[in-house]
This record gives structure tokens, sequence and C-alpha cells, in this order.
């Protein structure tokens, strides 16, 4: 054992290989306590665990591939985002993701046994509200050991509480060793590794049925939305067609006699607006000035081209129109 070390948590003075006068302290790097013989800076009031001055300053991290995790001081009010703890004391971050994780979790396994599940190796991946299947509590946004085989889930801390742990707070065997030694089962290398492809093969292939479903629910959805609008799109038309069959109606019936003398024979002195499909005139109905047009029956010309003709001339009307013949009245009384 070294009589002194040199820490990246305490780099101002080497740590001593002491005991401490009491017999306990607390470990400033992880603030768990502590008892026996451990590093120490006497001048600082600085202690370490044993292993936990065996942590880096840098590190490379299963659970966070893309960048490296490097060691940080106590920053105050922050959550593993492995375990979901809260952090007290050194953790390891990474400053472009802001992804912060205990030194300890760092130390947990990606692929373990349980006694809960002997069939087969489990595997540590990120889980959104799944059932543990040994607590049966919902977790949130946070990691559990799964089995893609048989779905089985279990929360870090379920799986912990039933394995042999190295120290406090490394819950997870750590070694090949150990589990050949642990449940009498010798797993070579090879073996480890394709039980952890396997095991992650089967969970991407439980997500994606997951996700698939999910596309099935959402294109469901759409196709309810576009049905939906299509029905809308098609009542709006049939309303529109509605009004504007409406709008060729008759509302009141006149002789063209009556037009005539009205008009002087639609003469030019009663000439009011010119039109597409005809002139528009002026004249008395029923004591009442109205605006007049002869239009073709086949015209299709409306109460608004009719508006926009006359409307210079009007302050309000009502509308009327008569068929003579080959012939169609469209009339706007003034007010």
């Amino acid at each position: 054992m070294a009589t002194s070390v040199t820490h990246c948590s305490h780099p101002t003075h080497e740590l001593v290989w002491t005991n401490s006068p009491s017999g306990r302290y607390i470990c400033d790097l992880c603030k768990t306590r502590g008892s026996g013989l451990h590093y120490r800076c006497h001048a600082c009031d600085f202690d370490l665990h044993e292993h936990c001055a065996e942590f880096p300053e840098k590190i490379s991290f299963f659970a966070h591939p893309w960048h490296d995790l490097h060691l940080k001081p106590d920053a105050g009010n922050l959550s593993c985002d492995l375990c979901m703890e809260p952090v007290k004391g050194f953790y390891y971050r990474c400053v472009p993701c802001n992804f912060d994780v205990h030194p300890h979790c760092t130390k947990i396994k990606q692929i373990v046994r349980t006694e809960l599940h002997l069939e087969h190796s489990l595997c540590l991946l990120p889980s959104i509200n799944n059932k543990c299947s040994a607590c049966e509590l919902f977790n949130g946004q946070f990691w559990l050991y799964r089995c893609g085989m048989c779905k089985v889930k279990l929360h870090i801390k379920c799986v912990g509480n039933i394995m042999p742990m190295e120290h406090s707070h490394d819950n997870i065997t750590s070694s090949t060793n150990n589990n050949r030694s642990n449940h009498g089962r010798g797993v070579t290398g090879a073996r480890v590794q394709e039980e952890r492809d396997n095991a992650v093969k089967g969970v991407v292939l439980e997500e994606i049925k997951i996700i698939q479903g999910q596309l099935e629910l959402l294109q469901k959805e759409n196709k309810k939305l576009q049905d939906g609008r299509d029905n809308a799109v098609k009542e709006a038309k049939g309303l529109l067609g509605s009004a504007s069959r409406q709008s060729h109606v008759a509302f009141s019936e006149f002789l063209l006699l009556e037009l005539q003398q009205a008009t002087e024979n639609f003469s030019n002195s009663h000439k009011i607006g010119e039109g597409g499909f005809g002139s528009v005139f002026k004249g008395f109905l029923h004591n009442t000035m109205v605006a007049i047009k002869i239009l073709h029956p086949e015209s299709l010309q409306g109460k608004q081209e009719f508006e926009q003709e006359e409307g210079p001339h009007r302050s309000h009307g009502r509308f009327e129109r008569e068929l003579l013949e080959k012939s169609a009245v469209l009339s706007c009384s003034f007010t």
C-alpha cells in the first residue's frame, strides 16, 4: 500500500496513508462515512477512502460512450443520471451533454446475473416508465437491468440487494470470477460477450416492437383526423353549393310590362350601371326605387355580381327575380 498519493480531487498536497484519531471520518469525495485506514491531508482535513483515491480525473463509461467524463467537485442540486439519486460530493460529468454520474455508479457492470432471474444475463439500459419485476414500482427516466428474452426489468437497487458487494456502494458483481463463484457458473469471456449481445439484441427488438405499435396508433389517429378534415371539407362544399343555389331562388315576380313602365322601356336615362351580361336600370316598383337588370336564364349571375354593378347607387336592398320566357329579371330595392 502506498504511504502517500496525489489525487486530482485535492491537488494542493499529498494524501498520507493514515488512521483517523477517532476511527471514523467522512470521505470528501463521495461524502459517505468511513473508518480505519485511509488517505488524508492533515493540513486541510481532507479524507479519502482507499477505493475513492483510485478514481481518475477522466474516464470513459459504457452508459455514455460519446464523450469522456471528467471528475468535478460538488456543484449542489444535481442527480445522478444513472441511479437518479442526489449527488453529494465529487461526480463525473460530460459537459457537452450535461450527463452526471456518481463515481461509484461508474463501477456498476453493464451485464450481470441475479438470483431473481437465473435463466439469462441482464443488461443495464436506459428506460422510461417501466415497472420493476422485483418491487413492482414504476421508474421515471433512469436505467434498469433488462432481459431481452423474458422482458424482466430490475432496478439497480433491486439487483444490488441480492448480489455480493465489493464495497458499500458497489452493489453489482465486478468480475467473471465473482459470477462463477457466487452462482456456480463458469462464464468465459466469449460467453459473456455472447450474452451481452443477446441481451442487447432482445431489448432492442422489444423497443422496436413498442415503437412500431406507437407508429400504428399514430397512423390510426392521423387517418381519423384526415377523415374528419375530408368530411368537413365535403360539408363546407355542400353548404357553399346550397348557398349558390339559393342565390338564384325567386323572391318576387313582376310582369315584363311592369318593368318596362318602371324604366321607361329600359331607357338610357334610367341606366345606372353596366355589367358583363347587360345594363342595370333604376325604376319605381310598388312605390319603391329598385335596380333592374335583364339576364339570360343561363348567365348564373346572382346577388354578389349584381351588388357590384349597382352598388354605388344602393345603400340597402332586397333582391327579386323573375323568369319570363327567355329572359330573367333581377332587381334590388333602394331605401
